[in-house]
């Protein structure tokens, strides 16, 4: 008799999803947690720790199946994924943080995304989160930190043999990174591959230890993505050799894959030249228009085509030159775009998308497609054969609007038309529609910043009404403060929560 029967089922992606019949698993406990390393997904992790009985589970995985129930709870700011990786989007909670440890034989990774400040919060990543740290974000609030607090955070994050992404985030609008603290956190920069610095404001001394900083670490094998935000690094393009260096480095380096310039001075008009490994890039993605060029420098035109690798691309001035025939074969080489056109660029880019043949997800947030407009971009959809993501989140989209998009049937995976002003009671008259388009989809975010507990009881009536064979559930938009304890009861009782043992959509709002 087999000790272990595995059954897989194909969901609407042509994934798998795993439901784990135990028989006589409970002389191999250690087996069971073996195969939990290799689960292919989220959601077949999640089943498969659901299907056993507790007693068959050692205590790394009791404490990963705890942390899993964690995360299915909207209040709690906690992601997980496969490979096991957990992401901490809130404070950081002494009980959390120690069943994480509890699960360190299942050689997890760790995101800590929340942004840090407080001493106690870098107590708890050096006594529980130190080994499986790969992540961490600082944020150097406009309260006062003492020096001290910066030289413990500086040897914490040394510690952490893992450690690989730094990412140094703005507290204030106005706030003026002490040079102290700013040298204790570039001193861990040599140690990771992946460097996020947004918004601060740096004195004339610090504009150069960091630029310089910077440069020897794209100058270094290790340097993989960087990411700046709102920097104003006041060095002169055409006089400063040290700023001339620095955009020099980035077209030279050997290591670089993914790179990200929103509002940085140094490259308001873009880089010369592009790295050929480059396979991410954003550049001014949503950027005002009086702070960028109108239309796409020649210079970052032929830097595009120079990106042999480049697989993703956002940026602001994308539609100016997208129907461009010099820019067709750097277009046709990408899977996915992120694209803000002002709207007198929006017919430009209605005729370039068909060139964008191997596109796989696109990103539309932020921009104002009229219902014309949005009907013939629809239709243009199905001439992307590959494409099965698609973000149009933050667009004015109405209900006429809404109905249009769930009825195209469009093969997809994923939607987000999140924070769309559609009313409640407008919505309740979509869910038919909608309902049926989740059929074939495997996650839908329709969240509204307008919509309340006594709204989303009378959609989630609707959606019980045409729940019909279960082919989805409900859960929460990240950061939704409106789902609260009792509208997820509401859902509960509706039979409207996860079934494990089949694959369903996930409903988001």
């Amino acid at each position: 008799m087999p000790l272990l029967v595995v059954e897989t089922l194909p969901d609407a992606e042509s994934k798998i999803a795993t439901t784990i019949i135990p028989a006589m698993a409970s002389a191999v406990p250690h087996v069971l947690e073996t195969i939990a390393r290799f689960l292919p997904s989220h959601d077949a992790l999640a089943a498969f720790l659901h299907a056993l009985p507790r007693d068959l589970l050692t205590p790394s995985m009791q404490a990963l199946s705890a942390l899993v129930e964690l995360a299915l709870v909207p209040t709690l700011a906690l992601d997980f994924e496969v490979p096991l990786a957990f992401e901490l989007h809130g404070r950081l909670s002494r009980d959390v943080c120690a069943l994480i440890q509890a699960t360190l034989p299942l050689a997890p990774r760790v995101h800590v995304r929340y942004a840090i400040y407080e001493r106690c919060d870098v107590e708890l990543l050096e006594k529980y989160l130190c080994d499986a740290l790969v992540e961490v974000t600082i944020k150097c609030s406009w309260h006062p930190m003492v020096l001290d607090d910066a030289f413990f955070m500086r040897d914490t994050l040394l510690a952490c043999p893992r450690l690989e992404r730094l990412r140094i985030v703005r507290g204030h609008s106005s706030a003026l990174l002490d040079p102290l603290w700013l040298n204790a956190l570039l001193s861990v920069l040599p140690r990771v591959r992946h460097f996020h610095f947004r918004g601060y404001r740096l004195t004339s001394v610090s504009h150069t230890e960091f630029a310089s900083a910077l440069l020897a670490w794209l100058e270094a094998p290790q340097s993989l993505s960087l990411a700046l935000r709102d920097v104003a690094l006041g060095l002169d393009r055409q006089a400063s050799p040290l700023a001339t260096a620095l955009v020099a480095a980035i077209g030279t380096s050997t290591s670089l894959q993914s790179l990200r310039l929103r509002d940085v001075d140094l490259f308001k008009y873009g880089v010369s030249h592009l790295p050929p490994q480059l396979v991410h890039l954003e550049w001014d993605k949503y950027a005002a228009p009086s702070s960028f060029p109108p239309t796409l420098p020649r210079t970052m035109a032929r830097a595009l085509l120079e990106a042999a690798q480049l697989r993703s691309l956002g940026c602001a001035q994308l539609t100016s030159a997208i129907d461009r025939d010099m820019l067709r074969p750097a277009l046709s080489r990408l899977t996915h775009a992120s694209i803000f056109a002002p709207q007198q660029n929006i017919p430009r880019l209605l005729r370039g998308l068909p060139h964008l043949r191997h596109l796989e997800r696109l990103d539309l947030k932020r921009n104002e497609l009229t219902t014309t407009q949005l009907e013939a971009f629809v239709r243009l959809l199905r001439d992307l054969p590959h494409l099965r993501h698609l973000n149009l989140a933050e667009n004015s989209l109405e209900m006429t609007d809404l109905q249009h998009i769930f009825a195209a049937h469009l093969p997809l995976a994923t939607l987000n038309v999140a924070y769309h002003p559609c009313a409640w009671n407008q919505f309740v008259h979509l869910v038919p529609t909608l309902v049926d388009a989740m059929r074939t989809m495997t996650r839908v975010n329709v969240f509204s910043q307008w919509w309340r507990h006594e709204h989303h009881v009378a959609i989630l009536n609707a959606l019980a009404t045409a729940y019909g064979d279960g082919a989805f559930y409900v859960s929460s938009h990240r950061g939704s403060a409106s789902i609260d304890a009792k509208t997820q009861s509401v859902i509960a009782s509706l039979g409207l929560g996860r079934q494990w043992q089949k694959p369903q959509c996930a409903l988001l709002f």
